[in-house]
């Protein structure tokens, strides 16, 4: 049955960069954590990079596209298609989605994952161009 995709902003730390890079398709999470976010096959995220992440510091290197998730163990996970930008989105540009104003200390868990709007997202990736495989 078709649905119309979620929009999600979600946050990559420079500490588990080498287990869990932003282009790597995966993102796992404590128990509880993505199983209550909503989160399914179709819906679409904007990767960001926090600060100190390699090569990508503050900024959104592209987008992933939900194609599984797992919940219910001592760990969950999202599984995403990578899509890189033809330039990221830049911190001056996050900090001003709406749904992130007084959530961007992405040092706490629960602001690791937050949904957005489709306006929110498409105003975030204006200009850009999605480089499809």
């Amino acid at each position: 049955m078709y649905r119309k995709p979620r929009y999600f902003f979600l946050a990559f730390g420079a500490v588990h960069t080498a287990a869990h890079p932003v282009d790597g398709g995966g993102y796992p999470h404590r128990r509880g954590f993505i199983g209550s976010s909503g989160v399914e096959p179709g819906d679409v995220m904007l990767l960001y990079c926090a600060g100190g992440y390699p090569g990508h510091d503050m900024e959104a290197p592209g987008i992933g596209v939900v194609i599984g998730t797992q919940t219910g163990g001592s760990e969950e996970a999202i599984y995403y298609q990578y899509f890189s930008l033809d330039s990221p989105v830049e911190w001056d540009t996050i900090k001003n989605i709406p749904e992130l104003e007084n959530c961007t200390n992405f040092t706490l868990a629960g602001n690791w994952l937050r949904e957005i709007s489709n306006t929110s997202f498409k105003k975030a990736i204006a200009g850009r161009r999605i480089e499809w495989p």
